[in-house]
């Protein structure tokens, strides 16, 4: 998902996300993702990863890796609130301009109820593209509903000013302890409106 919860991992623990995307109207174009991250015991307060990401479309492909850092900010429980600074630098690893861009965010997530968590975020994007160089603020906004023990439907709307924008939303599957599959669909909101 593009927007980012509040929350960071346990200490001592990681996760990993592994996701497949693909434009509906054009089956050239795809995206894969592999994104580790990890709270060690020693920095309770900093959970840091790396996304390595291969997109292919048109016959051409690009892979590029961006390392991760998330600091909580604020954890209270008895008011349902989180708060976190989250950061990322992209490198194209294929190309002699290797610096992609970076990007800056708070995430906040609030919790009402216990079954749902209503995620917001703030911050900025440069992005770097053949020379051309853009600074553009970013926002989000998304919400997390457990509907039952083995079930989460997940929405979220996104954007940059003047940039990419979008929605996409779906059905997580709790399918044990360890292990969720999340169906999602989504569109862009600009241009030729893709779908994926």
């Amino acid at each position: 998902y593009v927007v980012d919860d509040g929350a960071i991992n346990a200490p001592g623990e990681c996760n990993v996300d592994v996701w497949y995307q693909s434009t509906r109207h054009q089956g050239s174009s795809h995206t894969s993702v592999v994104a580790p991250a990890c709270t060690f015991s020693q920095l309770p307060w900093v959970q840091l990863g790396a996304a390595m990401q291969r997109q292919q479309a048109d016959g051409q492909g690009e892979t590029q890796l961006s390392p991760q850092v998330k600091l909580a900010l604020l954890d209270r429980e008895d008011l349902g609130l989180q708060l976190a600074l989250a950061g990322s630098a992209h490198w194209a690893l294929n190309r002699s301009h290797s610096f992609d861009g970076g990007d800056l965010a708070l995430p906040l997530t609030f919790s009402p109820v216990a079954s749902l968590r209503l995620n917001l975020n703030a911050g900025w994007a440069h992005a770097y593209d053949d020379g051309d160089q853009s600074h553009r603020w970013a926002w989000g906004s998304g919400l997390e509903y457990d509907l039952a023990q083995s079930l989460t439907l997940i929405a979220e709307r996104y954007g940059q000013r003047g940039g990419e924008q979008g929605w996409q939303a779906g059905p997580r599957l709790h399918l044990g302890q360890h292990l969720d599959l999340d169906l999602i669909v989504g569109q862009h909101l600009t241009e030729d409106r893709d779908r994926w």
